[in-house]
């Protein structure tokens, strides 16, 4: 990868059911994204709202992954099909535009290049 070669790259956040997100980076690697990582996450309905509404867990794994612009689509794909994420109770997932990171090893190393 020289400078010339380098695509935007997004930040992708993806919020599901505590235990859904080893299911969401496996995906993620089957679609060759590389960096991504798994933190623990409380959501902020309370109980009784939740009931009446049938809403799932309150527990969730949010899924934070670096993925190029070449990759996006085939993501969004992937995570849309397989794990119906946009349907009603199944996850939520959006992705934010990074503008800038320190250099060019880093940025390797976010999306799954080779060190030099």
């Amino acid at each position: 990868m020289d400078n010339n070669s380098i695509k935007p790259i997004k930040l992708a956040v993806i919020i599901v059911d505590r235990g859904e997100g080893k299911h969401i980076t496996k995906l993620l690697g089957e679609v060759d994204v590389s960096y991504h990582l798994i933190t623990l996450g409380q959501g902020t309905a309370p109980t009784e709202l939740q009931t009446y509404f049938g809403f799932g867990e309150t527990e969730k794994d949010i899924i934070w992954a670096f993925i190029s612009s070449e990759k996006l689509s085939a993501t969004r794909d992937a995570l849309t099909k397989k794990l119906c994420i946009g349907k009603p109770n199944s996850g939520i997932a959006f992705t934010i535009p990074i503008n800038s990171i320190s250099g060019l090893k880093e940025l390797k190393y976010f999306l799954g290049g080779a060190e030099d």
